[in-house]
């Protein structure tokens, strides 16, 4: 989606692992992803998809592995 307003945030392959010990896990792979200002965007889906993770790392709470 594109308008005049311009790109509030964008996300361009972003992903997250996270390593356990000798096990790495990936919680978001090559994410990308645009927000315009007066555009409503509803991230959806079951307990445990990454949801929290993918908003962490919108909000500088965490940080991305790449991207």
């Amino acid at each position: 989606m594109n308008n005049d307003k311009g790109v509030v945030i964008r996300i361009e392959h972003m992903s997250k692992e996270y390593k356990m010990g000798e096990v790495t896990v990936t919680a978001l792979k090559d994410v990308s992803l645009e927000l315009y200002p007066d555009q409503v965007t509803i991230i959806l889906g079951p307990s445990g998809c990454v949801k929290t993770t993918l908003l962490n790392q919108i909000g500088g709470i965490d940080t991305p592995t790449s991207g």
